[in-house]
């Protein structure tokens, strides 16, 4: 007042943040991906304060805490794989996601060891061949002819059961 006498309040002000983060890009969802080859996918939240990102799925994947960059860890089968990601502000606000990546395979095995054609064998002789083929997954032979002829469906050796007569055996062999 004009007598210089003055009356002082002290209040004290907190600052709270209870909004939680806001996705700038919303992750990818019911994404497919080829059987052994590598999964990135970059996200990214907005937030006023630093964010931390994390991942459910930690067996298979990693997150870069600081950068929300998703990758797998090492190989995945094929499968759907349901991943929930969050972005966590310094006030424990957190943004949840979930997303769906679904790993298929498309790409027939390949042989390594091609089935010989036109192959002749003298009457009453042994029959053997041994056919081998690769692939991202466990690979499992069979043959259309199984009267005369067996193939071992794990090692791939085809061989006569019985006697075989004179003639043509057109033999489709899968693997």
């Amino acid at each position: 007042d004009a007598s210089s006498n003055a009356l002082n309040q002290n209040i004290a002000l907190t600052v709270v943040d209870t909004t939680q983060p806001t996705w700038q890009v919303t992750p990818a969802d019911n994404t497919s991906i080829q059987l052994g080859a590598a999964y990135s996918q970059d996200v990214e939240a907005t937030d006023l304060q630093a964010i931390a990102y994390s991942l459910n799925d930690t067996s298979k994947f990693q997150i870069n805490s600081a950068t929300g960059l998703i990758t797998n860890t090492t190989f995945v089968p094929v499968g759907t794989y349901n991943l929930k990601i969050t972005a966590t502000d310094a006030s424990s606000n957190a943004l949840n996601q979930n997303i769906a990546l679904t790993v298929v395979d498309t790409v027939a095995p390949a042989w390594t060891i091609t089935p010989a054609d036109n192959t002749s064998i003298e009457l009453g002789t042994l029959y053997s061949q041994d056919v081998e083929a690769t692939d991202l997954q466990t690979i499992t032979y069979s043959l259309n002819d199984t009267s005369k002829f067996q193939i071992n469906s794990a090692t791939g050796l085809i061989t006569n059961t019985t006697f075989v007569p004179v003639g043509t055996y057109n033999l489709k062999i899968t693997a």
